[in-house]
């Protein structure tokens, strides 16, 4: 993983990783505690407002649909940050099992409608028991497979609620619970069935949905709005609460596979990467505006010279790396703002100038003067030790009286720069050596 505090990352994405000051993209799956407060405890409502709080002094916010959008809109409308509206793709297996082991390994039939949900109790798993029990009572029969980790730590008896169930309503024939499959077992199972099943009662953007897309799969789903923003054909639709209107879409096509329309899911693929892209970059670009504007703003604020008693042990050189400057700003910084020790400062200390710096660009020497006498000529920076701390010493004993003392930063390469690069961490001055 590339170190969340090195300063040549332009952005930081997903969040979190750990603190840092590096601009960053968070990203906010949904806003589910706000809809449903009754499945959090009130210290994780308040944690999770506090952890959107902090996201949203971030530099962006990623989204993963126009209805979490809308969320956020209604339930944060004191905050202004640059919000972002990506839908994400599914990546699937590049080859998947042979449908007949897959049958062998999980005990499925030849027919049946596959529900792969976490057992989490607002995947509404319910929903689809009771138009089962619905159905045979008409005489109907189908089977559903459904397949997750049966555990929910919100509601831990969830699982054995729903076993119970299918015992009572004399379902055992018609309900497989196949556990946690692997991934390429799984998306076997969703491609061989007679339609994918999402009834959940909320979602941010289902990744269920976007699999049986990317398989061309039909999908019988909760009528929510994120799942309507999702699918636009291949689907039907019905009201989580209403077992009946489900069981009626199970009879159908339970009866008849139902017709798809096929199409390219690499559309949606390539789609979602540009959007993806295309965010990033605006993100990076606006940043890079905003820092700009600022560094023109503070470059002319800036103290060019130490005060000699604050010499010992000061930082002198500003770090401008949380304000960022381009390729003109720099040059305006190199021009106006050097280290400077006066001939006053010398004649009291020691001889030998001690500097202990962290190079943070690659590409630069070090020179230091004594007025215009050049007491160190490019001190090559090694590219390989960025952010590794150097020691260099300088005997002045020579050249007191010569002029004030500067500490140049020259033959940077031609990219612009959005930080200081040197950052002084120790100065002060020994005795020569014997």
């Amino acid at each position: 993983m590339a170190d969340p505090h090195h300063r040549d990352i332009d952005l930081l994405f997903p969040f979190p990783i750990e603190e840092t000051s590096l601009p960053t993209l968070t990203w906010i799956p949904d806003f589910q505690e706000k809809h449903m407060p009754y499945l959090f405890t009130p210290g994780e409502i308040e944690g999770r407002r506090r952890e959107h709080e902090t996201y949203f002094s971030r530099e962006g916010l990623l989204l993963s649909s126009e209805d979490a959008l809308a969320d956020y809109r209604q339930f944060y409308s004191g905050y202004r940050i640059p919000t972002f509206v990506v839908p994400f793709a599914s990546f699937l297996p590049a080859q998947l099992p042979d449908m007949d082991a897959v049958r062998a390994r999980h005990g499925l039939p030849e027919r049946y409608f596959f529900a792969p949900n976490q057992f989490w109790i607002h995947k509404n798993h319910i929903v689809i028991l009771a138009a089962l029990k619905e159905l045979k009572e008409r005489g109907i029969e189908p089977i559903v497979c459904f397949s997750g980790k049966e555990f929910d730590p919100r509601a831990q008896g969830y699982a054995p609620f729903l076993r119970k169930k299918v015992a009572e309503w004399g379902l055992t024939d018609q309900v497989r619970f196949l556990g946690f499959m692997p991934r390429e077992d799984q998306v076997a199972a969703m491609r061989g069935a007679q339609a994918i099943i999402q009834p959940s009662r909320f979602e941010g953007w289902s990744t269920v949905i976007e699999d049986a897309k990317a398989l061309n799969q039909y999908i019988i789903a909760s009528r929510l709005d994120v799942h309507k923003e999702q699918l636009t054909k291949n689907a039907d639709f019905f009201d989580p609460s209403d077992f009946k209107s489900l069981a009626d879409l199970l009879e159908r096509h339970w009866q008849e596979r139902p017709t798809v329309e096929l199409s390219d899911y690499r559309r949606n693929q390539r789609e979602y990467g540009a959007r993806l892209l295309g965010t990033f970059r605006a993100l990076v670009m606006a940043n890079q505006a905003a820092r700009e504007d600022m560094a023109r703003e503070i470059v002319s604020d800036i103290s060019h010279s130490i005060d000699d008693s604050d010499i010992l042990g000061l930082s002198p050189v500003v770090d401008l790396r949380d304000e960022g400057l381009d390729t003109e700003g720099w040059s305006r910084w190199m021009e106006s703002t050097q280290l400077l020790v006066s001939r006053e400062t010398l004649t009291a200390k020691a001889p030998v100038l001690h500097l202990v710096f962290r190079n943070q660009v690659p590409g630069q020497k070090l020179t230091i003067r004594a007025g215009e006498t050049i007491l160190q000529k490019g001190f090559t920076i090694p590219q390989d030790e960025l952010s590794v701390p150097l020691e260099l010493y300088v005997n002045l004993e020579k050249h007191v009286g010569a002029g004030d003392i500067r500490l140049e930063i020259s033959e940077l390469t031609k990219q612009g720069y959005r930080q200081l690069g040197l950052l002084i961490e120790k100065i002060d001055f020994v005795a020569m050596a014997n």
